[in-house]
């Protein structure tokens, strides 16, 4: 279940979102993102929650955005074993620097607990 999402870019601009409007949100052109912070519970058995980083090459990913035209859909895919996080961009996968991944706790309200 995922609770969140925090996009930073690279002309300095921030934005966050939270659920349940991280699960649907509205088409607008923004900037090329330099790290995106997503945080997720793991499901109803274990509760656990993790948090994801994601940085991005200035250069590789503005190319990226360039080839894929507009709009722009980026989504983010979890594997089912929470170890993994992959980043696409019109359905193909997105270069990154690096993913990161780490336990994480908070509260939100739509949390299993």
């Amino acid at each position: 279940r995922l609770f969140e999402i925090l996009n930073y870019t690279y002309n300095g601009e921030k934005e966050g979102a939270l659920r349940p409007w991280v699960l649907n949100m509205p088409y607008k052109e923004r900037a090329i993102p330099q790290e995106m912070v997503f945080t997720w519970e793991t499901g109803k058995e274990k509760q656990e929650q993790r948090n994801a980083r994601a940085f991005f090459d200035w250069e590789k990913t503005n190319e990226a955005f360039k080839k894929a035209g507009s709009p722009i859909d980026m989504q983010v895919k979890i594997a089912a074993d929470n170890q993994t996080v992959e980043i696409l961009l019109n359905g193909k996968p997105l270069e990154t620097d690096s993913i990161r991944i780490y336990q994480w706790s908070g509260n939100y309200k739509e949390s299993y607990k």
